[in-house]
């Protein structure tokens, strides 16, 4: 059977033991399970519902009349998450379900005095199309949240923009009151010093594994492995080791209370434009996630979630680990080979939507592609898995003892410098295009970097059984089955998608 293009980006070393597998793989009834499951690989996830959104919306207000706040809070965020683009469904609010979502949570937060987060939901809004019959309400919500974190002078503008605008004389008088309060505040911002105090490793880093310590020298000896030891003494409380992660993936039961992409606790959640199943921080974690990852991703959401079935009438059975496929949108009895598997051979999932059971591993492993793209992804296997044969880049052997060593590689530093040298032109094209240079070095020479240490790190692949193995092939197949389907490998994704539903 045909593993499918694209599937060796998802197997780090595992066509080496291709004809170990063939026999499994070429069973007659697996084969055909195996068919017949990934023909049913469909996009599946919560989407956008204007009706929801809408009740939720008038939930939230009530919440807010009765004064709860954090309910109102909550079920406005629901509003907006649930919220569908704009004018995607006119015969609900006009189309405008996520402006009136955004506007109900701002005057919440403005009552909880959480000044920026509010005002931030206004400018959302305004974007999102607010009705004009709302500007002037608007601009003078404005100014209350420009008071709230001391910038007077926008307040006084916003204000004044509200008080051309209202034609009630009762609120303009209350609008007066507001403008004459600004004369008693400070014209500085009171914001407050939230920066994080940086860590530094001691001792300096290594050149070629910037995030560890000059204080540690990595060792690989043929008895021992590879490992890390002293170079010189270390006291109590030396920073030895700084890194982040090179690929991470939120749990999913943290959807929704933590940012997808920077894992930050939400506050006011920002929304997904297709799917409502996840939520983000802010806007420029929502669009770095869409730009490289989600875009992919989010179609099939809800499929890699592990969901609670009836398995022999039994409820709250989960399968994950068990059964790694998905079969979608019906009820299914499927026959599979006991032998292969190791449980029973009839399986009935009676009133329920089997997902794929993917692990938060086999979810990282899909990111580790998502995130880089398919060209980086092709890069990344030409120069470290290519030819069956796992290489470990001289940026690592150059600092690891015990092994023969490669040409030495010049560091980023030196490089920048020789092309400082080399770059002719005025003073002020140089910087610029010093630093175009350095940003586009730093960029290519951490992912080379980290590419070269992840696919250079000990597998003990070959105690792995069959078993496993098999297991491990066919959740790669099906995830190459959604990757293609979301258009990864030809960069259609919205009519990859069309075409499989």
């Amino acid at each position: 059977m045909s593993i499918g293009d694209g599937l060796w980006l998802l197997i780090k070393g595992l066509l080496s033991l291709f004809d170990v597998l063939h026999d499994c793989m070429s069973h007659e009834e697996v084969s055909n399970a195996i068919d017949e499951v990934l023909s049913r690989v469909v996009a599946l996830s919560r989407g956008k519902d204007a009706r929801d959104s809408h009740e939720r919306r008038l939930a939230a207000s009530r919440a807010l009349s009765a004064g709860d706040l954090a309910k109102a809070l909550s079920l406005a965020s629901q509003a907006v998450l649930k919220a569908p683009m704009l004018e995607e469904n006119d015969a609900i609010d006009n189309g405008v379900s996520l402006a009136l979502g955004l506007w109900l949570r701002s005057e919440i937060l403005l009552k909880m005095e959480k000044y920026a987060l509010a005002l931030e939901d206004l400018k959302l809004a305004l974007k999102e199309r607010l009705p004009v019959k709302m500007r002037a309400i608007y601009y003078w919500r404005m100014g209350n949240c420009y008071k709230g974190i001391g910038e007077t002078t926008r307040a006084k503008v916003s204000y004044e923009l509200a008080h051309r605008l209202l034609k009630d004389e009762n609120a303009r008088n209350i609008l007066d009151a507001d403008i004459t309060s600004l004369n008693n505040l400070s014209s500085a911002p009171q914001s407050e010093n939230l920066e994080k105090e940086e860590v530094t490793l001691a001792a300096g880093a290594k050149t070629n594994l910037p995030s560890l310590s000059n204080l540690v020298k990595i060792i690989e000896e043929e008895n021992k492995g590879r490992f890390a030891a002293a170079n010189c003494d270390i006291k109590t409380g030396d920073v030895l080791l700084i890194e982040s992660p090179y690929v991470a993936c939120l749990l999913p039961d943290c959807y929704g209370t933590h940012c997808l992409h920077c894992f930050e606790r939400l506050e006011a959640p920002v929304w997904c434009p297709k799917c409502s199943a996840v939520a983000f921080c802010t806007i420029s974690c929502r669009d770095e996630a869409l730009r490289t990852y989600h875009k992919y991703e989010c179609q099939f959401i809800d499929m890699f979630i592990v969901v609670e079935v009836l398995v022999d009438d039994k409820p709250g059975t989960t399968l994950r680990g068990v059964f790694t496929f998905p079969v979608v949108g019906e009820v299914a009895r499927l026959k599979v080979c006991r032998s292969v598997y190791g449980f029973c051979t009839k399986l009935p999932y009676a009133g329920a939507t089997l997902r794929s059971g993917m692990s938060i591993l086999s979810h990282v492993a899909l990111r580790m592609i998502t995130q880089a793209g398919l060209e980086t992804s092709l890069s990344i296997h030409s120069k470290y898995i290519s030819n069956e044969v796992k290489t470990v880049d001289s940026l690592i052997v150059n600092d690891i003892e015990g092994l023969s060593k490669k040409s030495k590689v010049k560091s980023r530093k030196e490089r920048l410098n020789r092309n400082k040298k080399t770059s002719k032109g005025d003073k002020a094209d140089k910087v610029d295009n010093d630093s175009k240079l350095e940003d586009e070095i730093s960029f290519k020479e951490k992912l080379e970097l980290m590419s070269a240490q992840i696919y250079s790190l000990c597998t003990h692949s070959d105690q792995r059984r069959v078993e496993d193995y098999l297991k491990r092939v066919l959740m790669a197949m099906f995830l190459n089955e959604c990757l293609k389907k979301a258009g990864f490998f030809s960069g259609d994704v919205e009519g990859n998608i069309v075409k499989s539903n």
